[in-house]
């Protein structure tokens, strides 16, 4: 992929804004969260590849009303991920 100039970007899609409050609020699971990040995006520094982490739906932003169900997002909140990664 290097070699034809394509960029490698690596990320942790949004969880719609209930779900990552609910899953902020056990401590076990915030700090798996954020060693799961911690650990790709150190994977991805070795391996030369972008790495973003939009789990948090405000880092987009994303609404509630941009989610389909609790994990996928609808075109609206995928748009402005998309911009972020582009620049």
């Amino acid at each position: 992929m290097r070699a034809r100039q394509v960029r490698l970007i690596a990320y942790v899609p949004p969880f719609h804004p209930v779900a990552w409050d609910d899953l902020n609020r056990d401590p076990h699971i915030r700090s798996a969260l954020q060693e799961s990040a911690t650990f790709l995006a150190s994977l991805a520094r070795k391996l030369g590849v972008r790495f973003e982490n939009f789990a948090d739906p405000a880092s987009v932003p994303c609404t509630e009303e941009e989610f389909l169900d609790g994990t996928h997002a609808r075109d609206s909140c995928l748009t402005r991920i998309v911009q972020r990664m582009l620049r």
